[in-house]
């Protein structure tokens, strides 16, 4: 359905924002940028971030000059000091909950009571992680009876992640926790989540009505997506962006196995390369050694947000390694930014997620099975040979699933969802 252009004035608490310079603050902040250009009035209350040691260094960027003045970065340490626990039992008492990141919360409440003086919102978001970033929202929602949606990406909270991070559903919560999160559910105007999946497994330990959720992706930006020409290039290029680590759940020694299967099974050395961008290399680079794939395999540090989307565009074939799990509830980030450059995508994922879903039904890729160098391997083979044949864009086409991600699609999904809660 077409509103008439309406200009919404939305208040957002989200810990992870601008500068983007984390996975989730690149969301939040391509969200936001989105909004601004549709002319929506939106003021985010954030955590200041910290640029040093992050997955993407931020660089002063004209891309992202629309939204700076519209980011009210919040800097509480929760230090353990008289102060400190003063404004914690202050806000505990003022809020009702117990929960982390209560300085912040004092402060951001502080801070968007200031901003509505000035003039009235329309809509309350919240998005987490933290879940913390829920309650200022909460607070602020029933005391000026402003409809609120609570945004979810992640489990929450770490304990409910899937296994290796978390225990999954067993996942323990402290009942002062849960208390809030049940709060949460019952109060929000309305949840989204960013796939199918997250919704579901979120509802088996949350009471939100799934009548009042609705699944709305991360966004790509049209103004991000680098030049997609065709590449002219005697190699086979596959890139990674993004941090692995052979001790965490997204260990990339499957792949460099399959990768080497498929190398030998090929007489394939002279042809293909693989990239890792934002990786460390003293995690990755042994490994290499070890299977001898040293001069097929480059791997680089952390460069900024803009210039990895640049580097990923010059690929023939992105490729994603997530954690091995019976389902795949997440929509990675990077799934998104791939998508977003027009090159085709290798998911090596679980065999039920969302990853597998979204390619399956809209192409633009292959998901093969995560826990089987072989399927990695059949999965390169398949890519290569239709790269190799020169259908690689034609068999791999991304154009229905950038339609999912869009700014239109995305963004008249936020549309309705306002209209449907303005109108109660």
């Amino acid at each position: 359905m077409k509103y008439k252009e309406k200009k919404y004035r939305i208040l957002m608490f989200a810990t992870d924002s601008f500068p983007p310079i984390l996975p989730e603050a690149i969301v939040t902040s391509k969200l936001l940028l989105a909004m601004q250009k549709k002319g929506w009035d939106v003021n985010v209350v954030t955590s200041k971030q910290i640029a040093d040691g992050t997955k993407y260094p931020y660089v002063e960027h004209s891309v992202w000059h629309p939204i700076v003045s519209k980011i009210y970065p919040i800097y509480s340490p929760d230090e353990k000091n008289i102060a400190n626990i003063i404004k914690r039992v202050m806000t505990i008492f003022k809020t009702g909950h117990l929960t982390d990141g209560l300085a912040w919360v004092k402060e951001s409440i502080k801070q968007a009571e200031y901003l509505a003086g000035k003039k009235r919102f329309d809509i309350i978001l919240s998005r987490s992680y933290c879940e913390y970033s829920h309650l200022p929202a909460m607070y602020l929602s029933s005391k000026w009876n402003v409809p609120w949606i609570a945004n979810w990406n992640d489990p929450v909270p770490l304990t409910r992640f899937l296994p290796p991070r978390g225990a999954g559903l067993d996942g323990r919560i402290k009942w002062y926790t849960q208390r809030f999160l049940n709060a949460v559910s019952l109060n929000a105007s309305w949840h989204t989540f960013p796939s199918e999946r997250l919704r579901r497994y979120m509802h088996e330990y949350l009471p939100f009505d799934m009548l009042k959720s609705s699944v709305i992706p991360h966004i790509l930006l049209d103004n991000l997506i680098p030049e997609r020409a065709d590449i002219v290039s005697n190699k086979f290029v596959l890139c990674h962006a993004g941090g692995l680590n052979p001790k965490s759940d997204r260990d990339p020694t499957l792949f460099l196995m399959g990768l080497r299967q498929f190398i030998e099974a090929n007489d394939a050395k002279d042809s293909i390369m693989v990239k890792f961008v934002g990786c460390n290399s003293a995690e990755i680079s042994p490994i290499v050694t070890m299977l001898g794939l040293c001069n097929n395999v480059t791997v680089d540090g952390f460069v900024a947000y803009e210039d990895t989307l640049a580097i990923m565009a010059e690929a023939t074939v992105l490729f994603l390694i997530e954690e091995s799990a019976k389902e795949g509830i997440y929509l990675p980030s990077k799934f998104v930014d791939y998508v977003q450059t027009g090159r085709p995508v290798l998911a090596i994922s679980p065999r039920h997620g969302t990853a597998s879903d979204l390619l399956y039904k809209y192409g633009g890729g292959l998901a093969v099975d995560c826990t089987s160098y072989n399927d990695i391997a059949d999965g390169i083979n398949k890519l290569y040979s239709s790269w190799e044949s020169g259908t690689l864009s034609m068999d791999y086409n991304v154009s229905s699933l950038s339609e999912v991600f869009s700014e239109e699609t995305v963004l008249t999904q936020y549309e309705d969802t306002f209209e449907r809660i303005l109108s109660k």
